[in-house]
């Protein structure tokens, strides 16, 4: 399996030169590289990046950092999935800890938009963490991972990805170690075999985020059970994330 880089832009990149300056960093070393990478800019570059991609690179595909689970309404400030589709968007981060944290999302929240991006046609990347590696944590984690997923069917269940990212490594620079990032990834793979049967739970992309960097990419990917990168504040240093891309 090609290992899948999600680069989750925050709201560090602000400026189309900014980011066209990524993009750029991007396309040279996916050209020789064999990861698949997802560019998730602030929501109003999305259709710059995509438009600044065009053909010449299909390694490269564009993503959105949330989404709202209705398509329209009276939701000031919201977007739907299927504009997120119609602007050429193939990805979006649902999820995410600093949504969780700093927006007061809930898991009831997250799995609303992960079925509404799949019913839009999006590929939903479902970001799931403990706060702490306190007592009781697997139990914390496989708590909110079932309720992020809860009503997804069988056929989307197959076409999960999910980040597992701890967030007490988020932002920190203390990444979690390779092998405790595995571990906790199979708790998740378990539950999904459970729930969806060995087969299917088989299938799903699983990455890991949390002050992922140049190096340290290569320990996570060589772990049997991750298959990529949730990349943060790294992805947005063009230098850094061309070492990324690189060394995947």
């Amino acid at each position: 399996m090609r290992p899948l880089l999600i680069a989750n832009w925050k709201l560090y990149v602000r400026r189309p030169a900014q980011a066209l300056a990524l993009l750029d960093a991007t396309a040279r070393a996916a050209r020789t590289g064999r990861a698949r990478v997802v560019l998730c800019p602030p929501t109003p570059l999305i259709p710059f990046i995509v438009n600044a991609i065009g053909s010449r690179n299909k390694n490269i595909v564009v993503g959105a950092q949330d989404v709202f689970w209705e398509d329209e309404g009276a939701f000031t400030g919201s977007f739907g999935p299927r504009l997120l589709k119609q602007i050429r968007a193939s990805y979006v981060i649902v999820g995410h800890s600093e949504r969780r944290r700093v927006f007061g999302e809930t898991d009831s929240d997250v799995s609303r938009k992960v079925n509404a991006s799949f019913a839009a046609g999006l590929h939903p990347v479902v970001c799931v963490g403990e706060r702490s590696r306190k007592a009781n944590w697997k139990r914390e984690l496989s708590a909110q991972f079932l309720a992020s997923i809860k009503g997804i069917s069988r056929a989307n269940a197959a076409k999960l990805i999910v980040a597992y990212e701890p967030v007490w490594a988020i932002g920190t620079g203390h990444a979690d170690t390779p092998l405790e990032a595995g571990g906790a990834i199979l708790v998740l793979r378990r539950l999904l075999a459970k729930a969806f049967g060995k087969k299917i739970a088989s299938r799903v992309i699983m990455l890991y985020g949390g002050s992922v960097k140049a190096g340290n990419i290569g320990g996570f990917l060589d772990h049997p059970e991750i298959n990529g990168a949730l990349i943060g504040r790294a992805s947005t240093i063009p230098r850094e994330f061309e070492r990324i891309i690189v060394r995947s």
